[in-house]
């Protein structure tokens, strides 16, 4: 069977339009509504970007103009302060200046202030307070006592009859020269003990003055020989021999007479923790106490006299005298 052809249908040119018409009003409303939108959608974009740049801007200027006038104000307060305070410092320089004027005045009103009177008045007033220096106790203890210090007795010999050092043998000097030595003085090496001698001879000076002379000596049972080829003194030391007996000297008076120091003590040997009368080393008389004070002891034990003579430099230790 035939296909029946499809009918062309005719539409005259004034149904056309009517029809073009009616579609245009049909969609005119809903495209000018979606043209409006866009339109006031791309202005309000452009309006808030310039607003908001424009509210950045000014919001930035008046914070920085309230920095501006908050350090302004800091500004102003600190060198308020500042010259409020360099106005208290320079009242109270002129407080202290006038203070220290008027002191000067009273002073000089009661005779207490020399520099300030006539050059009679000075001479007059020297002549009248010049005072005398007492010789006392305290006086040479302050000034001399430290002589003491360095005598260190190494042989109850030297205090239980009289010697003058200049006798005395030189071995005893050296050792007494080497008690006063400090640690670094001394190298100890294992269980050899080395002195220069230059340190010995400094040593030796100081305490005796002149008169050293090369010589082996032995102190704490250390025996100490001498090399020629180091310049020092050498000692092999066993530590189990080594010897902690003492002499004590207990200071009781100082005086001076014709140049010469002379320091009164009570002496004890301190042996084995037991204290012994110099001249009595059978019999202990006590235990030892460290820092105990011999002068309770008196009547039970020796006195010497240490006598010190100026050589021009030092005071040298020039002998020993029972009492």
């Amino acid at each position: 069977m035939a296909k029946k052809e499809k009918a062309e249908v005719m539409v005259d040119k004034k149904t056309k339009e009517r029809l073009t018409q009616e579609i245009i009003a049909e969609l005119e409303p809903d495209l000018k509504s979606r043209v409006c939108q866009s339109v006031m959608s791309s202005i309000e974009d452009s309006l808030n970007a310039e607003y908001k740049d424009n509210l950045k801007q000014r919001i930035t200027e008046e914070i920085q103009d309230e920095i501006k006038d908050n350090i302004r104000a800091s500004q102003a307060k600190l060198n308020r302060r500042k010259s409020f305070k360099i106005f208290r410092l320079s009242l109270y320089i002129l407080i202290l200046i006038v203070l220290s004027c008027y002191l000067m005045y009273r002073l000089y009103q009661t005779g207490n202030l020399e520099l300030l009177k006539p050059d009679k008045y000075v001479r007059t007033t020297s002549l009248t307070t010049t005072t005398s220096v007492v010789k006392d106790y305290n006086y040479y203890m302050s000034n001399y006592g430290y002589l003491m210090r360095n005598i260190h007795i190494t042989s109850p010999d030297l205090v239980t009859s009289n010697n003058n050092f200049a006798l005395v043998d030189m071995p005893l000097k050296l050792a007494m020269a080497y008690k006063t030595l400090n640690a670094q003085d001394i190298n100890v090496d294992g269980s050899i003990y080395t002195i220069s001698e230059e340190v010995i001879n400094s040593a030796y000076t100081k305490l005796f003055g002149t008169g050293y002379n090369v010589s082996n000596f032995t102190v704490d049972n250390k025996n100490f020989a001498y090399s020629s080829i180091n310049k020092s003194y050498i000692a092999i030391v066993d530590d189990s021999q080594i010897s902690n007996d003492e002499i004590y000297n207990s200071l009781i008076d100082i005086k001076e007479v014709n140049n010469s120091l002379i320091f009164t003590c009570i002496v004890a040997l301190v042996k084995d923790n037991n204290i012994y009368n110099v001249n009595n080393l059978e019999d202990p008389l006590a235990a030892y106490i460290p820092g105990m004070n011999l002068d309770t002891m008196r009547e039970s034990l020796s006195q010497v006299a240490y006598h010190f003579t100026y050589d021009g430099e030092n005071y040298i230790l020039e002998a020993i005298s029972t009492l």
